[in-house]
């Protein structure tokens, strides 16, 4: 068995035995889970083999992480058949990036490899790969022709929570500024990795909207990264409504979970 089949196997092995252990306790993984797919059952392009592989329901997950290189953009029409499958169930999916760009392949010289030097793959890359992802969804028809699939993505959209203005102006000019406004209310983000100034923070807040943002923390990248998010959202950052939106609302909205009390 492959490394990939391997790691499917392991994963469908894993969420079967959760969703049995939740079901004897009387509980429901859409209380707040979310089912992590294999980069193999994301490229299945067999839409009854994907079901199968997905081992997803409405009934049992809140959402769908997807994570690492796909190989593809994510506009590409190879993942149809997973929007597809995701898009009927009505499940959100959460975004996680790679650190390399697809166009980082084997064969480019080192020398036009721009980030391959000082860990900047890492810094620069995550955000990089972040907006050109959100960038691509929105300037898509990908929304338009699976209307019930949403996007949670990560770092505040890479870059985008702090130029949208700048990158959008030029497409609107072009016309198509309510096609976008109308696709971006399919996007969420999250406040991830907490190294964010309260500038950084509160330009993204007005420019994405506070009702569009979701409390992370990228833990456990750093040991300290959930203490460290957490003194973000208790500080002045936010006012005590925003904090309220960013740490339950918007998710419990967002998710199709309960909403709490606080």
């Amino acid at each position: 068995m492959d490394d990939d089949a391997r790691e499917g196997s392991e994963n469908r092995s894993e969420e079967a035995a959760l969703a049995a252990r939740l079901s004897r306790l009387g509980k429901r993984l859409g209380d707040g889970g979310a089912t992590r797919l294999p980069q193999q059952d994301v490229r299945r392009t067999d839409s009854s083999a994907l079901g199968q592989g997905l081992r997803l329901s409405s009934e049992l997950v809140a959402g769908v992480l997807v994570g690492g290189v796909l190989g593809w953009s994510l506009d590409h029409p190879a993942l149809d058949a997973f929007y597809m499958r995701v898009n009927a169930l009505g499940l959100p999916i959460v975004l996680h990036p790679a650190c390399e760009p697809l166009e980082y392949v084997a064969t480019t010289p080192h020398e036009r490899l721009p980030l391959a030097d000082h860990d900047l793959l890492t810094c620069y890359g995550r955000p990089y790969n972040t907006t050109v992802a959100v960038l691509r969804i929105l300037l898509s028809d990908l929304l338009d022709r699976f209307p019930r699939l949403r996007f949670v993505c990560p770092h505040f959209g890479g870059s985008f929570g702090l130029m949208k203005e700048r990158i959008f102006s030029r497409y609107y000019d072009l016309g198509m500024h309510d096609k976008l406004e109308r696709r971006l209310q399919r996007l969420a983000f999250d406040t991830a990795p907490p190294r964010w100034s309260k500038a950084q923070i509160r330009c993204a807040v007005e420019t994405l909207g506070v009702d569009r943002i979701m409390f992370g923390s990228d833990h456990p990248i750093e040991a300290d990264y959930v203490d460290r998010a957490v003194q973000i959202i208790e500080s002045d950052y936010f006012t005590d409504a925003e904090r309220a939106h960013v740490c339950h609302r918007n998710a419990e909205a967002f998710f199709g979970l309960p909403v709490s009390e606080h």
